[in-house]
């Protein structure tokens, strides 16, 4: 599951990284949000984006997702994960920006030799 999230959030933010300053992320239970592990956080020091916990989220007034210095960000969630035959994995994953700002998606990915891509993003909804 790791492998894949990860594959998804390096996506994400190859697409759409420059509308982030920091990213917080939830591996989401039944609508409840977990913090991945540690290990799984530093799968990205290399990039030039501050990723952390969903706990180390705050909302202003607005319900505007921040981090404590007020540098606004984003909540991705992995909702679940499908498998697709053996070698395709589909994901539903949700990015929360603010109390209706949201979007919905499944993701594609196959098993390459070089690990999990994405092959096709699907727009679930978007308020």
């Amino acid at each position: 599951m790791e492998d894949v999230f990860e594959a998804i959030i390096r996506h994400h933010l190859m697409v759409r990284g420059s509308e982030h300053k920091i990213v917080f992320l939830s591996f989401a239970e039944n609508e409840t949000d977990h913090d991945p592990p540690g290990r799984f956080i530093a799968r990205f020091s290399d990039l030039p984006i501050e990723i952390g916990k969903v706990s180390a989220h705050v909302k202003d007034k607005y319900g505007s997702v921040e981090d404590e210095q007020g540098r606004s960000g984003v909540i991705i969630r992995l909702h679940g994960l499908r498998k697709q035959g053996i070698f395709n994995r589909m994901a539903s994953v949700s990015f929360y920006y603010w109390g209706w700002g949201q979007e919905g998606y499944l993701f594609h990915l196959e098993l390459t030799g070089t690990g999990w891509k994405v092959t096709k993003v699907d727009l679930t909804f978007i308020t």
